[in-house]
């Protein structure tokens, strides 16, 4: 990842949530500025789930393409731990105490998550019921490390891929920056750049429609020259 590996380095030695935490702040989220009660803000931020939940279903499984399978899950545990980063109430907390039963394909494996999400869409959305929300929360993050026995890669080795390609997404200077903004200017994108900590960051400037799609004000836009993640290669006997 070159520079972007040297400058941030430091997270090889964090925890997960600490690492995801780290993330955010390049990008200037705050910590627990959603309140658990502002159901239109939590809506806002689990519809990220939702959507990285269905592309890993309908990019990695259906076509039956296992880097995407391997990138959709760590994008699931990025935004996982992005919400309990965010949302003042829930919180990282260890699921060594949660055993699930072990998916015996990537179907199942899919479906356990589908049924997570709705879990703590229930209990986030639905519900004023904190704690419901935290026990839904842990145990959709042990059931996205909990993949298929027979897989050989590891999801926590994974992450650490995802969030280096993440941080590629902050242009590193001004004219990478001015070339960015240009890039979606022209493409109907009403933005603006931010100095963010490690270089600047364009974003959205007001709710705009792309190509038919609804782009929300203060959504975060990637680098012209963001890296996709460099997933270690790996040969399995799959199980769809």
């Amino acid at each position: 990842y070159g520079k972007i590996f040297d400058i941030h380095a430091h997270i090889l030695g964090m925890s997960a949530y600490e690492m995801i935490s780290y993330l955010q702040a390049q990008f200037n989220h705050k910590e627990n500025d959603i309140a658990f009660d502002d159901k239109d803000a939590l809506e806002k931020a689990f519809r990220l789930l939702v959507s990285e939940n269905n592309e890993t279903r309908n990019d990695g499984l259906t076509p039956k393409n296992l880097n995407l399978i391997r990138d959709g899950i760590g994008d699931q545990l990025t935004i996982a731990y992005f919400l309990g980063f965010k949302v003042d109430g829930l919180k990282d907390e260890s699921f060594s105490h949660i055993t699930p039963l072990v998916p015996t394909s990537y179907t199942e494996s899919c479906a356990q998550a589908d049924e997570c999400v709705n879990k703590l869409s229930h209990a986030l959305l639905a519900t004023n019921d904190k704690e419901l929300a935290q026990e839904a929360y842990v145990q959709l993050l042990a059931n996205l490390y909990n993949i298929p026995e027979f897989s050989r890669f590891d999801p926590t080795y994974d992450l650490i891929d995802i969030t280096f390609s993440s941080l590629s997404k902050i242009c590193p200077d001004m004219e990478t920056a001015e070339a960015t903004l240009e890039s979606y200017k022209n493409k109907g994108y009403v933005v603006h750049i931010d100095k963010v900590p490690s270089g600047y960051a364009i974003f959205v400037s007001e709710d705009c429609v792309v190509n038919g799609e609804a782009i929300p004000k203060g959504k975060f836009l990637k680098s012209i020259h963001k890296l996709d993640p460099m997933l270690t290669h790996i040969d399995e006997d799959t199980v769809w």
